[in-house]
Protein backbone atom coordinates (compact mmCIF):
# COMPACT_ATOMS: atom_id res chain seq x y z
CA UNK A 1 0.00 0.00 0.00
CA UNK A 2 1.39 3.39 -0.81
CA UNK A 3 -0.13 6.46 1.15
CA UNK A 4 0.95 10.45 -0.07
CA UNK A 5 2.15 13.12 2.14
CA UNK A 6 0.48 16.65 1.56
CA UNK A 7 0.11 20.11 3.45
CA UNK A 8 -2.47 21.13 5.11
CA UNK A 9 -2.92 24.26 3.49
CA UNK A 10 -2.76 26.26 7.13
CA UNK A 11 -6.20 25.15 8.89
CA UNK A 12 -6.18 25.26 12.36
CA UNK A 13 -4.69 22.93 15.00
CA UNK A 14 -6.42 19.88 15.16
CA UNK A 15 -8.78 20.66 11.93
CA UNK A 16 -7.36 19.75 8.91
CA UNK A 17 -10.68 19.58 7.24
CA UNK A 18 -11.17 18.16 3.68
CA UNK A 19 -7.41 18.33 3.27
CA UNK A 20 -7.02 14.66 3.22
CA UNK A 21 -7.92 11.84 0.83
CA UNK A 22 -6.95 9.27 2.57
CA UNK A 23 -3.53 10.66 2.39
CA UNK A 24 -1.32 11.43 5.36
CA UNK A 25 -1.77 15.42 6.63
CA UNK A 26 0.56 17.50 7.94
CA UNK A 27 -0.66 20.52 9.09
CA UNK A 28 0.76 23.10 7.90
CA UNK A 29 3.11 24.04 4.10
CA UNK A 30 6.02 25.10 5.80
CA UNK A 31 5.73 22.06 8.39
CA UNK A 32 5.91 19.88 5.05
CA UNK A 33 8.59 21.69 3.16
CA UNK A 34 10.62 21.21 6.08
CA UNK A 35 9.68 17.67 6.22
CA UNK A 36 10.16 17.37 2.43
CA UNK A 37 13.69 18.65 2.49
CA UNK A 38 14.38 16.18 5.25
CA UNK A 39 13.14 13.55 3.56
CA UNK A 40 14.67 14.13 0.28
CA UNK A 41 18.63 14.51 1.89
CA UNK A 42 18.24 10.34 2.63
CA UNK A 43 21.03 8.90 1.15
CA UNK A 44 18.70 6.32 -0.56
CA UNK A 45 16.16 8.91 -1.85
CA UNK A 46 19.14 10.96 -3.47
CA UNK A 47 20.95 7.35 -5.16
CA UNK A 48 17.49 6.27 -6.27
CA UNK A 49 14.77 8.80 -7.01
CA UNK A 50 11.80 6.09 -7.30
CA UNK A 51 12.75 5.52 -3.80
CA UNK A 52 9.59 4.12 -1.45
CA UNK A 53 9.80 4.92 2.25
CA UNK A 54 8.73 2.50 4.71
CA UNK A 55 5.63 4.02 6.75
CA UNK A 56 3.89 2.99 10.09
CA UNK A 57 1.17 5.30 11.11
CA UNK A 58 1.08 5.55 15.72
CA UNK A 59 -1.27 7.24 17.28
CA UNK A 60 0.27 10.15 19.80
CA UNK A 61 -0.94 8.83 22.28
CA UNK A 62 -0.12 5.17 22.16
CA UNK A 63 3.33 6.24 21.20
CA UNK A 64 3.70 7.79 24.52
CA UNK A 65 1.92 4.82 26.14
CA UNK A 66 4.77 2.97 24.63
CA UNK A 67 7.56 4.40 25.87
CA UNK A 68 6.12 4.03 29.95
CA UNK A 69 5.18 8.36 29.84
Amino acid sequence: MYSNLVWGYDLPVGNVGQASAGCLVGRTRKGHREFMSLVKSDRRYRENLSFVFPTAVIAGDDLVKSMGR
